[in-house]
């Protein structure tokens, strides 16, 4: 039915970035109760900014300087301030999810994957030192985390440095980032009332 709740509710975690650990920079996790695997590819056809592997059902999509990373009973945002900006950005993403889940039959679902680059693309354009300020024990495994959406740049100290600007560069270049305010529809949901232009 076009007016299915998929997310009723969900239960929240506060997580302290690996790369931040005690500031006041913290990751947020909605736990569910009910399995979204199924509307993952209609959010990866609606959003432009969305990255979708099928394989592992995990969705990464970037918006206004925050990240969110859907699982199939679990939806990551960061960064958040404190408690209260946390469990808004969870609010705010689960009614996306369903809104995307009431239209669904006016999106065409989407498996395309965003080609990545390599992790030994990513680790060329590193400090390469082995500092750990970034959460990880060397750089390869950051590469790897970066890779995968687990971390992001920001948690490298030194490409924040101005001797690493072409490299930070590069980095972003290559992972495709994108500096939007917003999220970014490349097939908004039809108003009630209308029809899709295909028919469906």
């Amino acid at each position: 039915m076009a007016d299915e709740i998929l997310i009723s509710g969900f239960d929240m975690e506060l997580v302290s970035p690996a790369c931040h650990p005690g500031a006041d920079r913290w990751s947020a996790q909605a736990h569910l109760s009910t399995d979204i695997s199924e509307v993952l590819p209609y959010i990866n056809g609606r959003f432009e900014d969305a990255d979708y592997d099928d394989r592992a059902k995990v969705l990464v999509l970037k918006a206004g300087g925050k990240k969110f990373a859907f699982r199939p009973t679990v939806i990551s945002a960061a960064p958040a301030e404190n408690r209260d900006e946390a469990y808004r950005m969870l609010q705010e993403i689960t009614e996306v999810v369903n809104e995307t889940w009431r239209k669904r039959y006016e999106i065409e679902p989407s498996l395309e994957k965003r080609v990545l680059p390599t992790v030994m693309e990513l680790y060329r354009h590193l400090p390469r030192s082995n500092c750990g300020a970034c959460g990880y024990s060397t750089c390869m495994a950051f590469a790897a985390g970066v890779r995968s959406g687990e971390t992001d740049l920001s948690c490298c100290p030194p490409l924040a440095e101005e001797g690493w600007t072409s490299s930070r560069d590069s980095l972003t270049r290559l992972l495709g980032t994108r500096q939007s305010t917003h999220l970014r529809e490349r097939q908004p949901p039809f108003d009630d009332g209308h029809e899709p232009s295909n028919g469906r």
